[in-house]
């Protein structure tokens, strides 16, 4: 594959996505470009950040309306909305307090649930970042710093389950506000996000003999099946159609909601960056140290995979038949989707 466009070096790509005629992609400073047939350039079509030095957009959330929402890694209050219709990225600031946000926000619907260190979850109009409705706030002591883990929306109930570092698991209503339902304690701590699949909850907890996916019942938070991982929690879990997808050091693995691993394979200890893009029953996934692999989701078996040979820092996203994916030093890359002919090797960017 070769580079559509190069921005300056040590700006990460972040985001990648529809700009309705085509694709946009976003750096970590704020800077938004159109993907198409143009020379390769340094200038943003949009940069509402102005090259200030506190910027750090990453983990992209994408909402139900299609637009997608960055945080500020270094400003935990400022977020950058990306549409495909004008204005196509607007930064805007929430009023946490002194509080900051202790792992990616959710989106819920077309709004935004935010866990602070303070304990709160918030949520969040992207319109305006103004707060909609109460927060949820657990009792904790003064000056007790609480870490919220990346919670998850289920649609079809409106509500919002999360964990924190207390040991708890939370099931809150999502209308007008933030109102707990019911919560559970815990009897290991979380690592990682909460996923929901198949009418069930999922996420990773920490034992004393290593780390277990454990899957709770997704309205009464009941305890259900578990499955020990071969190794440490490298990335995920993310949710898919077939189940629940966990990377350990050492293996990738495709586990059931009853606890039995529907495949396992050994994979490289590089963490994904996200988790795959679905092109039928074909799986993309990235790492962030630059291996593409394309898996049968069925069974796991590698159909496809090279190696781009730089730090890759944004979700793939499927071009016809290529895939783009933003690299660390700031370029996109278009290239052809690895199968078993493919060579493996570096894809070229222009420079």
């Amino acid at each position: 594959g070769e580079a559509l466009w190069e921005t300056d070096v040590g700006v990460p790509v972040t985001y990648i996505g529809s700009s309705g005629s085509g694709y946009q992609a976003l750096n970590s400073s704020g800077m938004l470009f159109s993907l198409g047939n143009r020379p390769i350039r340094s200038q943003a079509d949009e940069n509402p950040g102005q090259g200030k030095s506190d910027l750090l957009f990453e983990q992209a959330v994408q909402l139900s309306d299609g637009r997608a929402v960055l945080m500020n890694s270094s400003r935990g209050n400022q977020l950058a909305v990306v549409s495909a219709e004008p204005p196509k990225i607007k930064l805007l600031s929430a009023n946490f307090g002194s509080a900051q946000p202790t792992a990616s926000p959710t989106a819920v619907e077309d709004k935004l649930a935010v866990g602070l260190d303070s304990g709160q979850l918030v949520l969040i109009d992207v319109a305006s970042a103004a707060m909609v409705g109460a927060p949820y706030q657990p009792a904790v002591e003064a000056g007790q710093k609480v870490h919220w883990h990346t919670s998850v929306y289920v649609p079809e109930t409106k509500t919002l389950i999360a964990a924190n570092d207390m040991a708890n698991l939370v099931r809150l209503s999502t209308d007008g506000g933030l109102h707990e339902l019911s919560a559970v304690p815990l009897d290991h701590p979380i690592v990682g996000p909460v996923v929901v699949v198949g009418g069930h909850v999922a996420a990773v907890a920490a034992i004393d003999s290593g780390d277990r996916l454990q899957f709770f019942d997704a309205t009464s938070l009941k305890t259900g099946a578990a499955w020990t991982l071969p190794g440490h929690l490298l990335a995920g879990p993310f949710a898919t159609e077939q189940g629940c997808l966990v990377q350990s050091d050492s293996k990738l693995a495709l586990v059931s909601v009853e606890g039995q691993a529907l495949w396992t394979i050994d994979f490289p200890a590089s963490p994904l960056v996200s988790g795959p893009l679905v092109n039928g029953e074909q799986w993309s996934l990235a790492t962030q140290a630059g291996q593409i692999s394309v898996l049968n989701a069925k069974d796991g078996q590698l159909l496809g995979q090279t190696d781009v040979e730089q730090s890759l820092s944004s979700p793939l996203s499927l071009l016809g038949t290529s895939l783009l994916v933003g690299t660390e030093e700031g370029a996109v890359l278009a290239l052809p989707i690895p199968s078993a002919t493919s060579a493996s090797g570096q894809a070229e960017a222009s420079q």
